[in-house]
């Protein structure tokens, strides 16, 4: 086990060939390029999963007026897909003014425009929302976080199909 109370991870070797990790701090990790989300765990098994309401992350936002570089300007231009959090350094110091960065807890119950236009200052202008990560969506129930291929849905429609065609 690391020892060092700094660190956010603490390592175990289980076995020659399993490690176990006991990770301090829960929010979004990024592991390998691909986004984690960590939670509290519990031995609890559920029997139905809470979907996943929120996922924090970066969001980049383009075609947002000078007048509106600003905390409270980006975070009105953010609002409409999730809880706004803070500007990337780079946003926050002006140095690219292209494209502002803004970590946002995603509403994943909401539908999440690509783009928006909304009216500033009697200007119309149409805002840009780029997603670098987002999980899988089913097109079958309409559900983050798996395909439809793997469905539970879909699997339960299957079951009950094949029932009602050994009962009829």
């Amino acid at each position: 086990m690391l020892n060092d109370k700094k660190q956010k991870i603490e390592v175990f070797e289980v076995n020659s060939t399993t490690m176990k990790f006991r990770i301090l701090q829960r929010g979004m990790w990024n592991l390998a390029g691909v986004p984690v989300i960590l939670t509290k765990w519990s031995p609890v098994i559920e029997k139905e999963k809470t979907p996943v309401q929120f996922i924090p992350m970066w969001v980049h936002v383009k075609n947002v007026p000078i007048k509106m570089f600003s905390w409270q300007g980006l975070s009105f231009l953010t609002s409409p897909i999730g809880s706004p959090g803070r500007l990337h350094p780079e946003t926050a110091q002006c140095l690219n003014i292209e494209v502002a960065k803004i970590f946002v807890k995603v509403d994943l119950t909401k539908d999440l425009p690509k783009k928006m236009n909304f009216n500033i200052q009697g200007e119309d202008v149409m805002i840009e929302y780029i997603y670098l990560w987002l999980p899988t969506k089913c097109l079958e129930c309409d559900k983050w976080g798996h395909s439809t291929k793997v469905c539970p849905m879909k699997k339960e429609k299957m079951q009950e199909d094949q029932e009602n065609l050994e009962e009829g």
